[in-house]
């Protein structure tokens, strides 16, 4: 009966006590990856300075840009970006529509560094000039600071994008480029 009545009380004691995290509760969330699979959309404004390549063209010169780079991100820290740029300065017009491959690094934290390149074709036209129809090949790099899982704030620097003029005439053009925005992932 002694040895019955001890086995109650351990018992007792036993369910009266909290009961052990499963193991799956006691690991730590995983960390948030900002720098990989994400789609997201980046709108921007920025300026670019002209390189003094070849012959001042309206596709070159300084100027006011804007628009807007649409990211698919890759699981590996790839992203690719489709983009349209837009500009304006010294009484021209540009229409740059491009493609770039970024790689992101991870750094553990929402700081997201990359770097990449792309190419693109330059469309610039304006007032008293002829149209100006240019390749362009870039090598950009920049960072993004996410405020949340979903905004970041970024900056980019494009050093060089430069290429061939093809019309009116062939020459070099060549501008350097500094955006700065929001990215938005979806």
């Amino acid at each position: 009966m002694r040895t019955t009545m001890i086995l109650a009380v351990a018992a007792l004691t036993l369910a009266a006590l909290p009961a052990a995290p499963s193991v799956a509760a006691t690991r730590s969330p995983a960390p948030v990856r900002f720098d990989r699979g994400q789609r997201g959309i980046r709108p921007f404004i920025g300026a670019a300075g002209d390189l003094k390549a070849g012959v001042t063209a309206t596709v070159g010169g300084n100027k006011f840009i804007f628009g807007a780079d649409l990211e698919l991100g890759e699981e590996t820290g790839l992203a690719y970006l489709v983009g349209l740029h837009l500009g304006t300065g010294d009484n021209t017009f540009l229409l740059q529509p491009l493609v770039e491959v970024h790689w992101r690094f991870d750094l553990g934290m929402p700081l997201v560094p990359w770097v990449g390149g792309g190419a693109g074709v330059k469309l610039g036209f304006g007032s008293f000039q002829a149209t100006n129809l240019a390749l362009s090949f870039r090598v950009s790099f920049g960072a993004e600071y996410f405020v949340s899982r979903t905004v970041a704030v970024g900056t980019q620097l494009v050093i060089p994008d430069i290429g061939p003029r093809l019309l009116p005439s062939l020459t070099t053009v060549g501008t350097v480029e500094w955006i700065i925005g929001p990215h938005i992932r979806f």
